[in-house]
């Protein structure tokens, strides 16, 4: 589990029963959770890391006024996301006390 303040995230993986194999591009508009977004420090290394062990990227990361992103799919065709906060004004910046 993945906690930062009052948020966390539970990720599991059941090994029985023996799931149905899924499209691994799968279109984002299907039912299901399809997009997850990670805000990280920076956004190159792990770009560069993901990459090398296989993620595949749709483009690298790209500069959106005070934010950088990209996005990349795991390998059971979810889309990834991350994203970095460059400038800590934005209203995307996370606020952890």
């Amino acid at each position: 589990m993945l906690k930062a303040g009052n948020a966390c995230i539970e990720i599991f993986q059941y090994s029985s029963p023996t799931p149905k194999s899924a499209e691994t591009m799968r279109p984002v508009c299907d039912h299901g959770i399809t997009h997850i977004c990670l805000d990280v420090v920076g956004i190159d290394a792990e770009y560069e890391r993901l990459k090398s062990a296989g993620m595949t990227f749709h483009c690298p990361p790209q500069g959106m006024g005070g934010l950088r992103a990209t996005y990349g799919r795991d390998p059971d065709g979810n889309v990834v996301e991350l994203l970095e906060v460059i400038d800590a004004a934005s209203p995307m910046a996370l606020k952890v006390r």
